[in-house]
């Protein structure tokens, strides 16, 4: 069993991206304290997405998605549920100022 910390090690890492593959959970609360990572819902919080990726936790830490399928249905998901959000925003805003809008008794009254 290796003592190093994972994500420090070339074999924790994609040799492709430079990546590593696996985060400790200090490492992935580092990331949500300073904004660079996020959860994927807030129902969602064991997904996030932290350096162009999507990682998944476990009892040990923080794994990278590596499958690329599972990455873009996760991105088009993503897409849809900031665009759900935004609209629910905007409906909200929209509420609520015609909430505060006091109805004017016709002229002449």
């Amino acid at each position: 069993m290796s003592s190093q910390v994972p994500g420090e090690n070339a074999d924790a890492s994609n040799s492709t991206t430079g990546m590593p593959l696996e985060l400790t959970h200090a490492q992935m609360n580092a990331a949500y304290d300073t904004g660079q990572a996020v959860p994927f819902a807030q129902a969602v919080p064991w997904l996030a997405r932290y350096h162009n990726a999507w990682w998944v936790v476990y009892e040990g830490g923080w794994l990278r998605v590596i499958d690329q399928q599972t990455a873009d249905s996760l991105d088009r998901r993503a897409a849809q549920m900031t665009g759900q959000d935004k609209k629910t925003a905007r409906d909200a805003s929209i509420r609520g100022a015609l909430s505060s809008v006091q109805p004017q008794p016709p002229a002449g009254e």
